[in-house]
């Protein structure tokens, strides 16, 4: 008994070093604490993975977005350390107005720290420390690039997370986000983000032109268009 216990305690020290994240199905304050923990050594995954593909979708839904709006409004659910919604900024640049939504404070100062830098400060960038089901809730204004990236397969009540976007999205807005695939979405039962699922229930909101777009083992890519 005492060796199991060991192993087990070795195998859960062993997934905290090195990406506390993946515990993040858990509800409460235990969430937090690991994404915080994990805040400033979180970009270090990204050299692990291929992210060309991740970059070059939010590029393209950048472009899109920039070839019909003129001030568009980027929204960044569960933005971490703010890849995403950096790279939207390489294409959109000040003339857009930002919104980061993420619930630990550790990955919102991380995000701070680059705006901080060089030609960053330039961006109008709104920070907003919460998490994404009740910020949802509460807002009545509409973004044209919506950005959910490796975040919404954690929202148990992920329906009420297709609800608010439905909301919040503006006519020919792109919505651009991630959905667990193969094995590892057999951790993330009942949460309507099979392939069909998603279709049918983005369709149903008004959404079309809807791409998934093979990514990782772990992940694919989705994008749409808000009609």
């Amino acid at each position: 008994m005492t060796l199991w216990l060991l192993l087990a305690a070795g195998a859960a020290a062993l997934l905290l070093a090195f990406y506390p994240g993946e515990l993040s199905w858990f509800s409460g304050r235990g969430t937090r604490w690991l994404y915080d923990r994990s805040a400033n050594n979180y970009e270090q995954k990204w050299s692990r993975h291929n992210y060309q593909p991740y970059d070059e979708l939010v590029t393209r839904s950048a472009r899109e977005v920039a070839a019909n709006q003129q001030r568009p409004k980027v929204l960044d659910l569960g933005t971490g350390t703010g890849r995403a919604l950096l790279l939207a900024a390489q294409t959109l640049g000040p003339n857009a107005h930002y919104t980061a939504v993420d619930f630990s404070p550790a990955m919102l100062a991380a995000l701070q720290r680059q705006l901080e830098k060089g030609p960053l400060q330039a961006l109008d960038v709104k920070l907003v420390e919460q998490d994404i089901v009740s910020w949802l809730a509460e807002q009545d204004g509409t973004y044209d690039l919506l950005l959910c990236m490796e975040v919404a397969e954690f929202v148990a009540d992920f329906p009420a997370v297709l609800n608010a976007l439905q909301r919040c999205s503006a006519p020919g807005s792109r919505l651009v986000m991630t959905r667990p695939a193969g094995l590892w979405s057999l951790f993330f039962p009942g949460r309507c983000q099979s392939r069909r699922c998603l279709r049918e229930q983005l369709s149903r909101r008004g959404f079309t032109q809807i791409e998934f777009t093979r990514w990782r083992q772990r992940y694919e890519l989705l994008s749409c268009v808000r009609v």
